[in-house]
Formats: structure tokens, C-alpha cells, sequence
């Protein structure tokens, strides 16, 4: 688990945000703003 290897996990996580936050500075600003909408009038709501 990530108790045993802090640093390997800590890694990995910084490899994940820089390629989050990327992908999110590359979309403009309407665009998040609809995918924040869209997540919100989810919240809620579920299919089988």
C-alpha cells in the first residue's frame, strides 16, 4: 500500500495532477462551466 512506499506514491500523484490540471487549462472557460453544471444537475440521480 502507499504506507509502505510514501515517496513512489507521492510520485505518482504529482505525475497524475500535472496531467489533470493540463488537460483543464487546455478547456476553455465555458467549457468547464458547462461540465460543472452538467456534474451538479447529476448529483442525485442514478441509472441501472
Amino acid at each position: 500500500g502507499i504506507h509502505r512506499d510514501p515517496e513512489k506514491a507521492s510520485v505518482f500523484l504529482k505525475k497524475a495532477l500535472i496531467k489533470e490540471l493540463t488537460n483543464l487549462i487546455d478547456l476553455p472557460i465555458d467549457k468547464l462551466i458547462e461540465n460543472r453544471h452538467e456534474k451538479l444537475l447529476g448529483f442525485g440521480r442514478f441509472s441501472e
